[in-house]
């Protein structure tokens, strides 16, 4: 298994070679109380284009943790570390949740190194807010009913379960992040809710100028109105999707069509500036309709749409209707 140094810590870490010659580089930094393993179910859908990094942050999975040493910066050398390592000089940066911020912090401190920055379901906390809720007064009570190993334990969380994922709690992907997650020493998920409530995103998401996506899950509040806001005004590249029939782990719920998406952003590179907003995610809408049909096996209606905003427009399925309008 490989592991690297890194700050006296071993620190585990895979690569996945690309099936194409000419392929990108894609780092996929994993969110709170997961590992690395979690990602799993996207990679064959992502390695027919690109070479994929994963690794378990300091104090996750197989990587160790020296005491209660976590933080930001400390992560974020981390990070950098395995890069110059692995003498990798650009590449795409996917993180969820935690892994998100941790991805901002990085391109923040590191921005050579970052082509794109792909975020999932990237949580903004304030006090009395869901993410907020879930992570201090809920979550410290599930990862204590998922260590005694009883499902009927969670019984008095699936309420809360139900707005984080869809998935039934006998879903493979979902026994695996409740054992990564019972496996997680509790000093170490005290301080990382600490650090979310305290993370620096609002003040580097002003130190970047790089083409950012995020995505979300259309059943749970996690990127709220007034950080989709922050980030449309902040980032000059900000490209917002919303992921439909998903949760917060949309990335295990629909990990084909997640891959689908962040491959096609990388490949085609849409940026704003040179694409009108509305065409970027009618392409995506049309991408995942793509999809639904195909393996759904029938016909999706038509989508029209009509943009009122500083000129009339109307399109059907992302195509413009420019006669017959006068």
């Amino acid at each position: 298994m490989p592991f690297l140094t890194i700050n006296h810590l071993k620190t585990y870490y895979e690569i996945h070679p690309a099936r194409n010659k000419d392929a990108e580089t894609i780092v996929m930094i994993h969110g709170f109380a997961m590992d690395s393993s979690l990602w799993k179910p996207m990679l064959t859908h992502l390695q027919h284009r690109s070479q994929i990094v994963i690794y378990d942050l300091r104090g996750h999975g197989q990587s160790e943790i020296e005491g209660s040493k976590l933080g930001w910066e400390l992560m974020a050398e981390d990070l950098c570390e395995l890069i110059q390592h692995l003498e990798i000089e650009k590449f795409h940066l996917v993180g969820h949740g935690l892994g998100a911020h941790l991805a901002v912090h990085f391109a923040s401190k590191h921005t050579a190194y970052v082509k794109s920055l792909i975020l999932l379901s990237l949580p903004f906390m304030h006090i009395n807010n869901y993410p907020y809720q879930l992570l201090i007064q809920a979550f410290p009570h599930i990862k204590q009913a998922v260590k005694t190993g009883n499902i009927d334990d969670l019984a008095p969380f699936r309420d809360l379960l139900r707005l984080y994922t869809s998935l039934e709690e006998e879903y493979h992907g979902l026994v695996q992040y409740f054992h990564v997650l019972a496996q997680l020493p509790d000093h170490v998920f005290a301080q990382l809710s600490v650090m979310t409530m305290h993370s620096p995103l609002l003040n580097d998401l002003t130190q970047i100028s790089i083409p950012t996506l995020t995505i979300a899950g259309d059943q749970v509040a996690i990127t709220s109105y007034e950080l989709a806001n922050t980030l449309s005004f902040s980032l000059e590249h900000y490209t917002q999707l919303v992921m439909p029939n998903a949760s917060f782990l949309f990335f295990l719920e629909q990990p084909e069509m997640t891959a689908k998406w962040i491959d096609y952003y990388i490949q085609f590179k849409l940026d704003p500036r040179k694409e009108n907003q509305n065409d970027v995610h009618s392409k995506f809408e049309m991408a995942y309709r793509n999809f639904f049909v195909q393996h759904n096996k029938y016909e999706a209606a038509p989508i029209l749409e009509v943009n009122l905003i500083n000129q009339f427009e109307v399109s059907i399925d992302g195509y413009s209707i420019r006669e017959g309008l006068h």
